[in-house]
C-alpha cells in the first residue's frame, strides 16, 4: 500500500509504503472480529452491495457468528435475525 501526504507549509510530499501479506491459513482470528465480519458481512448482503462476492451468503453468515457466539443475549438474538433474513430471502 502505497500513501503520500503533505505536512502543512511543506513543498515535497512523503511517500508511506508497506507491503500487505495475506494472512497465512493458521492465522486466529478474535472471536470479536470474526463476530464483527459477520454483522458486516450481513450489512453488505441486506444491501445486495457490489462490494461483496457473489458466493457469499447468510449461511457463512452464521458460520462466522457461530464461532463467536457466547451466553451474550445480543449475539444469539443476531443469529436469530439472520436466521429470520435468510427464510425471507428464500421467498423470493
Amino acid at each position: 500500500m502505497k500513501l503520500r501526504y503533505k505536512p502543512e507549509n511543506a513543498s515535497k510530499s512523503i511517500l508511506i509504503a508497506n507491503n500487505i501479506v495475506k494472512p497465512t491459513s493458521n492465522f486466529k482470528k478474535s472471536k470479536a472480529f470474526e463476530f464483527s465480519s459477520a454483522v458486516a458481512g450481513f450489512g453488505l448482503l441486506l444491501r445486495k452491495s457490489k462490494y461483496i462476492s457473489n458466493d457469499y451468503t447468510f449461511s457463512n453468515v452464521l458460520e462466522s457468528a457461530e464461532i463467536a457466539s457466547s451466553d451474550d443475549m445480543y449475539k444469539r438474538e443476531f443469529l436469530e435475525l439472520v436466521k429470520l433474513a435468510e427464510k425471507f430471502s428464500n421467498i423470493q
